[in-house]
């Protein structure tokens, strides 16, 4: 049994129930006392990798079977490249199918090389994650985690629907194609007496059945990713802020005498302005605890630098070909309602329609949480060095060494550097990036329709 203070948020259990389906070998389990590598995180729990078991060898299973699904979606396209000699049209529907399973190839290779990276970076996020929420109070840090798991589990269902309409497009797309029991018969050598329904309609349910749990795959990489981006942009909220009034290190105004000291002096020299503003009151304190404030915010962004860096390092890679791919496929499905084949209404490609909206929405969820980080990290940097210069040229520095370490934490401040999630080894995912794809895909899908 888990020890009292082990608690598992929505997010783990999410990432246990990949586990549960064969797509992520990994397990979350309470640190034993006295084997982690820091003390802080003796109370956390621990993602690592599944060696052995059941679902280890479902995951191998998993693995094995799209190792041989993708050669045969290869072998179907170019079979129809070369043999069949497939209009344009049919081409561009057949690439649809190939491109999905080469976004979850890209995947699979990613976790078959990087499932202990994978998991590091989960534990040092979680790390410092829950150091940070330790500063704050018990309140604040019981909203944080309620809004993380209200997100998570809203869109955990709009997935879940999307997928199921998106299965039901695919469907009546199979049922309802001419083309599609042409495809059934090529599969067998006899195709002299027509295909019994039963088969045909068995087949068009394992269409959707398939790829929807080989694009499991790709739905672990955009779980982690939009929870790790929204996540880290919380924070940056949390430690972007002097207020006494907010969550962060809101202990501390309580227990340090000084600044209880000090308001009382404010108290009796402005009443008016502690009655009328008393935010701002209480940002004219003590360099002291402003100083404070600044050391422990500037530590804890540079542990969020550091983190998102590590991230990188793992993911970087894996995102931009998830994006390239993306982007291809939505061309593609966007482009197949509005070409349509002889003998082919607008309601047959009402799967390529289903699909084309879910994809877009996956890659604006990744797009528009990955550019948060960017923004936030600028608007940290901004608003503590606005917020220094001002303690500086507000208050009469009598004691040098007050002075002194002013002056070093300012330095300390300069050395902060905005951050962000990279796509490849050249971009960083910015709040405008969802612009520019939009712009890239609306172009690329404007020279398809030429053809």
């Amino acid at each position: 049994m888990y020890s009292t203070d082990f608690q598992v948020d929505y997010f783990l259990l999410v990432f246990s129930f990949f586990k549960y389906i064969g797509v992520f070998p990994g397990k979350v389990t309470p640190p034993l006392n006295g084997k982690t590598k820091d003390a802080e995180a003796q109370h956390l729990p621990q993602v690592s990798i599944l060696t052995k078991g059941i679902f280890a060898w479902l995951h191998r299973a998993n693995i094995c079977l799209f190792s041989i699904f993708f050669p045969f979606q290869l072998y179907r396209f170019f079979d129809s490249i070369f043999l069949m000699k497939s209009n344009f049209e049919t081409l561009i529907r057949q690439s649809c199918w190939n491109i999905s399973a080469t976004i979850v190839f890209v995947v699979v290779i990613w976790i078959c090389r990087s499932s202990r990276p994978i998991c590091n970076t989960i534990n040092s996020w979680k790390e410092v994650e829950s150091h940070i929420l330790e500063q704050i109070s018990p309140e604040s840090k019981v909203l944080y985690q309620l809004k993380r798991n209200c997100e998570l589990r809203r869109a955990s269902v709009y997935f879940f629907l999307m997928t199921l309409l998106s299965s039901i497009g695919i469907v009546y797309h199979c049922l309802s194609h001419p083309f599609y029991p042409m495809y059934i018969y090529s599969l067998f050598v006899e195709t002299k007496y027509p295909l019994n329904l039963k088969w045909l309609i068995l087949s068009a349910l394992t269409q959707p059945i398939v790829l929807g749990y080989h694009w499991s795959f790709s739905f672990f990489l955009e779980m982690i990713s939009t929870q790790f981006f929204a996540s880290i942009t919380s924070l940056l909220h949390l430690i972007s802020t002097e207020d006494p009034n907010t969550p962060f290190d809101s202990d501390y105004w309580k227990q340090n005498p000084c600044i209880q000291d000090c308001r009382d002096k404010l108290n009796k020299n402005l009443p008016f302005l502690i009655q009328v503003q008393p935010v701002l009151a209480g940002k004219m304190l003590t360099r002291g605890s402003l100083q404070t404030k600044y050391e422990a915010s500037v530590k804890q962004y540079q542990r969020l630098q550091s983190l998102v860096t590590q991230f990188n390092d793992t993911f970087k890679h894996t995102l931009f070909w998830h994006h390239t791919l993306m982007i291809i496929m939505l061309c593609l499905l966007f482009y197949a309602p509005m070409k349509e084949l002889l003998n082919e209404s607008i309601f047959s490609n009402v799967g390529f329609s289903l699909n084309a909206i879910f994809l877009l929405y996956r890659l604006y969820r990744v797009e528009v949480e990955a550019g948060k980080i960017h923004s936030a990290s600028c608007s940290y940097i901004n608003y503590w060095k606005g917020s220094m210069s001002s303690m500086l040229s507000r208050f009469e520095v009598h004691d040098p060494k007050e002075l002194m370490g002013a002056l070093v934490l300012r330095e300390k401040l300069n050395q902060c550097h905005k951050f962000g999630i990279l796509v490849g080894n050249f971009y960083v995912v910015k709040s405008g990036t969802v612009l520019t794809l939009g712009s890239i895909v609306t172009t690329y899908l404007i020279v398809l329709l030429q053809f």
